[in-house]
């Protein structure tokens, strides 16, 4: 499709449009786009360019390992900190009766630790989080049936003031049979 420069379009009812806009709310300046807050109006290619590489004062840029990232003032590249997700960890003591898992994770540059729930089936499951010897968050289920899934949501923890922490999670086995796990597991 070519493109046709300065086309006006006329409807049926006298208004003119340039280039299938109207001409009288085609915004030509950065300063005017600012101050509209009705809607109707559209930005012209240069008013978008300028929005474009400004930004609002905001720029960007890759880290010397390629990472997307923000730049502060002095041009240093800083990258965009992503959640790291594990959706489960499932234990399942077996012929032991017994199965536990010890995660350590670093969250200097983190907030949050968000963990969904703690499920047990059939067994007793535990869980500690601990940083710098602090718990942070403890519980236990003792399941008292093959019948009865056991279910604690636990939610956000705040790690902001931490480097590393420490989940202990265990399941220990009645008869050697059923479950436990944690869900939703996100760090950001």
């Amino acid at each position: 499709m070519a493109y046709v420069k300065d086309m006006i379009i006329e409807d049926s009812e006298g208004n003119k449009y340039y280039n299938g806009l109207n001409p009288t709310k085609v915004i030509k300046n950065a300063n005017d786009n600012a101050a509209i807050t009705e809607e109707g109006y559209t930005p012209d290619a240069l008013v978008t360019k300028q929005l474009i590489q400004n930004l609002d004062g905001n720029r960007f840029g890759h880290t010397a390992d390629g990472r997307p990232g923000w730049k502060d003032g002095a041009d240093t590249v800083h990258p965009f900190s992503a959640p790291a997700i594990i959706s489960m960890i499932q234990l399942l003591p077996g012929l032991n009766n017994y199965a536990g898992n010890v995660i350590t994770l670093d969250v200097s540059e983190k907030n949050t630790l968000h963990i969904g729930s703690m499920q047990s089936w059939y067994d007793d499951a535990n869980i500690s989080i601990e940083a710098d010897g602090t718990t942070l968050f403890s519980k236990k289920h003792q399941t008292g049936g093959s019948n009865r899934v056991d279910t604690t949501e636990i939610g956000d923890i705040d790690v902001s003031q931490y480097n590393i922490i420490t989940i202990n999670f265990s399941v220990v086995s009645k008869n050697g049979q059923g479950w436990g796990k944690l869900n939703n597991i996100i760090i950001s």
